[in-house]
C-alpha cells in the first residue's frame, strides 16, 4: 500500500525553534540561536522521513499573512505571539536545503499549511493511501481514521 507522510512543517519547525533557544534569550541573541537551530530543524526532519520511508511526502508550510479565517474571524489568532524575526529570516534557507534533498515545500497564499494537510490527507485516504499527518496541533485529531 502507498504511505503518504503529511507534514506541518511550520509548526514541528517552530516547534523546534522554540525548543532549542536558551532560556531567557533576548531579541538581540535571537539571530545567532536562528543559525544554531536551523541544523536541528534538518535533523529532525531527516530522522522522520528516515523512520517512516513513505512512499510519497506532503511537506506544506504557511505562507503567513491573512487567510480566509480572518475574513471570517478578524481576531483570528489575534493572541498569538507572533513568528519572532530571526526564525522568518531562515526560512528561505530551510526550504532550500529541503529542496536540495528533492522535497517540494508546499507553501500556498491565505491557506494554512493545517488546511493543506487536511485536505490532502482525505483525498490520500480516499485514494488508498496509508495516511501519517506529523504535527503538533492538536486539532488534527478530528481526521484520524483507521487509515
Amino acid at each position: 500500500m502507498a504511505k503518504l507522510l503529511a507534514i506541518d512543517g511550520m509548526a514541528l519547525a517552530r516547534r523546534i525553534f522554540e525548543a532549542t533557544q536558551a532560556p531567557g534569550q533576548g531579541e538581540g541573541k535571537q539571530a545567532d540561536h536562528a543559525g544554531r537551530a536551523l541544523p536541528h530543524i534538518l535533523a529532525s526532519f531527516t530522522r522522520l522521513l528516515n523512520k517512516q520511508a513513505a512512499s510519497h511526502v506532503l511537506l506544506a508550510f504557511d505562507a503567513g499573512g491573512p487567510n480566509w479565517r480572518h475574513a471570517l474571524y478578524p481576531a483570528y489568532k489575534a493572541n498569538r505571539h507572533p513568528m519572532p524575526e530571526s526564525f522568518q529570516q531562515q526560512l528561505p534557507d530551510l526550504y532550500a536545503s529541503l529542496r536540495l534533498w528533492g522535497l517540494q515545500v508546499l507553501c500556498l497564499p491565505e491557506v494554512e499549511a493545517d488546511d493543506v494537510i487536511g485536505t490532502l490527507s482525505k483525498l490520500g485516504e480516499a485514494a488508498g493511501y496509508e495516511v501519517f499527518m506529523v504535527t503538533p496541533d492538536k486539532d488534527y485529531g478530528q481526521l484520524v481514521t483507521e487509515k
